[in-house]
């Protein structure tokens, strides 16, 4: 089937500043990680928990829903038939799913077995001799939890989502108000329904992008908006969002009005996000940025890897202070983020056809960048 409609014209001047916001949505990704993963091993104090709260799980949770936007900005675009998306999208999202996740699955497998090692990993595959069928299908569809690589949840629903995508747009099209209206209803409400795997945010927000396309809405238009206005109105609801979710009792209306900010800051904070990103566009040319573009998707790949070793080693060596939290915190995804990319070139220049069934063959495409 081919869907086919009227282009939508992104200028050389947005396209660039879609590729700076893949690299802001990545580094985000990399700082929520930090975050879940210090939460667990470190009972951090009050102040420092706050901190890392309003950055990891207030400002930064912007990049998901924003990457699902993108991507669907990118699918209607242009005239697609489902069999050829289908086909890029397994290249590029489910062989990677399947690869990592099984890459890390005989990691734990190695790892259980030695002595030393086995109980520096306190995850979900603690006990992954001792799974069940049940077990092993939940480890690479997730669907009691995540995938036994959790951020990979990401490529599983744009996979499946995409795989809906066609029926999407027909519901889109049809009835344009009331699905807007009722995933909206449902979302704002935080009321999650998985639908085949996939979660009510993922299909929200990829539906955005296929609004932003139907009704013509350009990136630029988005900087008219006043920077104040939008600087005011996120700091209020990032501020409301922490103080409800880390300081007030969640029960009744204090839960509804601590995820209506967050919901609202999310939005909010994508707006911003996109004026951002009109100015950092104008570092292309700069080695570190251009890498960072070039190799954002490795850096989502691999980031997990090295954040929970270096995290889980220094732990080791300097113990559970507060000053070894909020340094390991703020510098430690800086420095995964670095060995990432060296990772990825690494791999580029020595294995290549790895590094392409890993990325999704994202090498040739990214030649030139």
């Amino acid at each position: 089937m081919e869907i086919k409609r009227d282009m939508y014209s992104i200028s050389k001047e947005e396209s660039r500043a879609i590729n700076a916001l893949r690299v802001i949505f990545t580094i985000m990704v990399v700082y929520i990680h930090s975050h879940v993963g210090a939460e667990k091993i470190i009972n951090p104090t009050h102040w420092i928990n706050t901190v890392e709260y309003l950055i990891s799980e207030v400002v930064c949770r912007c990049a998901v829903p924003g990457f699902f936007l993108i991507s669907a900005i990118m699918l209607y675009k242009k005239d697609f038939t489902w069999k050829d998306n289908v086909k890029k999208k397994t290249r590029g999202l489910l062989i990677p799913y399947v690869l990592m996740n099984s890459l890390w699955i005989v990691f734990f497998l190695i790892t259980k077995k030695i002595p030393v090692l086995s109980g520096f990993f306190n995850t979900q595959a603690s006990d992954i001799y001792n799974w069940s069928i049940r077990g092993w299908i939940n480890a690479y569809l997730g669907i009691d939890s995540l995938p036994v690589l959790g951020q990979t949840w990401f490529l599983r629903d744009l996979f499946v989502i995409n795989l809906l995508s066609v029926l999407l747009k027909k519901i889109i099209d049809r009835l344009p108000i009331i699905w807007i209206s009722l995933l909206s209803i449902i979302w704002i409400i935080n009321f999650e329904i998985p639908v085949f795997c996939i979660s009510i945010r993922s299909i929200y927000f990829f539906s955005l992008g296929y609004y932003i396309v139907k009704y013509n809405v350009s990136m630029n238009s988005i900087r008219k908006i006043s920077t104040q206005m939008i600087a005011i109105a996120f700091s209020v609801l990032a501020v409301v969002d922490t103080v409800f979710h880390l300081y007030v009792e969640k029960q009744g209306i204090t839960l509804f009005v601590g995820n209506l900010a967050h919901q609202m800051m999310i939005l909010v904070g994508i707006i911003w996000l996109i004026k951002i990103a009109f100015n950092l566009q104008k570092l292309e040319g700069n080695a570190i940025y251009d890498k960072l573009m070039r190799y954002n998707f490795s850096i989502y790949l691999f980031h997990e890897f090295a954040l929970t070793i270096s995290r889980k080693t220094v732990i080791k060596i300097f113990g559970a202070k507060p000053v070894v939290q909020l340094l390991g915190y703020f510098v430690l995804p800086l420095v995964v983020i670095c060995a990432s990319v060296l990772l990825a070139i690494a791999l580029e220049k020595k294995l290549p056809a790895v590094y392409d069934l890993l990325t999704g063959k994202r090498s040739a495409l990214n030649k030139g960048k």
